[in-house]
């Protein structure tokens, strides 16, 4: 099949396509099993015409061999069958009424076994110049042999299988459009839960993944079908949920400014101030600059490396040149106070 004859094959509904392939196949199958019934029937026939005509033969062969044959062969059902006795030099000495006095006109061998062949001939000067089963069984004596012929026309066989055919052909027509019809309302019954499923598919949308398409009671491909959707929907909300709830999480981060320092009573880098007047440390505890996870947080910016304060000399007592002892975080905390006082 050319492509663009797939492809328009492929644009149509599934109910079409499976109604149409349907419709193919019981047509073949019915033409198939009428051609098989009317080529049985032949055959039927024309043996039922050859035996017939066989046991007509045996009975004309039993009055040759009487040596008391009459000229005219009586059995004749009013011209249906044709019968001529030949003798030894191929004359017609007997036969029917439309053959008495002609020439031989079979001129097939004879078989001699208990059951001859028939065979089919045609143009016999009688009756309307048909087709016709002839066959032929020896006979008469030793001194004068004879052949007995018997033929019987199948015009009555080909009439009738005509006939059948006809009625055949018309009545394989009305019986694939009527199962067409049928075969039509029982795929678009079966597709139907199908359909439904595809409404209820189709009235979810992201803002409401928490619904489900109704599963069938029986455990077919269908109720299989429904409940693989409703595992993809659930598995879909789950992941829009957490997805919702990672956004609200940020936004909220993104809103709320950073939480304020903690007293200096409480804070890890509380010392006792430095003698140089320098305030004392008010910078975020470590643990409290973000709520978020780890995994969350992004990384801080690495502030600019800035030069060290110079702190003044002290007085009195200190003068010694000894300079006090600063606490790491007071010295850490120092440039964070600094830019929060800037600010």
């Amino acid at each position: 099949m050319p492509a663009d004859g797939r492809s328009w094959w492929a644009r149509r509904s599934l109910r079409l396509r499976l109604t149409a392939a349907a419709a193919v196949v019981m047509t073949v199958g019915l033409v198939g099993a009428a051609a098989l019934l009317v080529v049985w029937l032949h055959v039927s026939l024309i043996s039922g015409l050859d035996r017939t005509a066989l046991q007509r033969a045996r009975v004309v062969a039993s009055y040759e061999n009487t040596d008391r044959s009459p000229a005219e062969v009586p059995l004749t059902d009013h011209g249906e069958v044709a019968v001529q006795v030949a003798d030894a030099e191929g004359r017609g000495s007997a036969g029917s009424a439309h053959l008495r006095g002609r020439p031989r006109v079979f001129d097939f061998p004879v078989s001699r076994s208990a059951a001859p062949r028939a065979r089919t001939v045609h143009d016999i000067p009688a009756g309307d110049r048909g087709t016709w089963r002839a066959l032929g069984v020896p006979a008469g004596t030793t001194r004068n042999p004879m052949t007995v012929y018997v033929a019987g026309p199948t015009e009555g066989v080909d009439n009738s299988l005509a006939q059948l055919t006809a009625g055949l052909a018309t009545g394989v027509l009305v019986v694939v459009a009527l199962l067409t019809a049928i075969m039509w309302l029982l795929t678009g019954r079966a597709l139907r839960p199908v359909d439904a499923m595809r409404a209820q598919t189709a009235e979810i949308t992201a803002s409401d993944l928490s619904r489900r398409v109704h599963v069938p009671p029986d455990d077919d491909v269908l109720g299989r079908l429904a409940r693989t959707f409703n595992d993809l929907l659930a598995r879909l909300d789950t992941a829009n949920q957490r997805q919702r709830r990672l956004i609200a999480d940020a936004a909220h981060e993104l809103r709320t400014p950073s939480a304020p320092c903690t007293p200096a009573s409480k804070s890890p880098c509380a010392t006792s101030a430095p003698p140089t007047g320098r305030p004392p440390c008010t910078g975020v505890a470590a643990g409290d600059r973000t709520t978020l996870p780890a995994r969350r947080r992004p990384a801080p910016a690495r502030p600019a490396r800035r030069p060290a304060p110079a702190f003044p000399r002290p007085t009195g007592s200190a003068s010694s040149g000894a300079l006090p002892r600063v606490s790491r975080h007071a010295d850490g905390c120092a440039p964070f106070a600094a830019r929060r006082a800037g600010a």
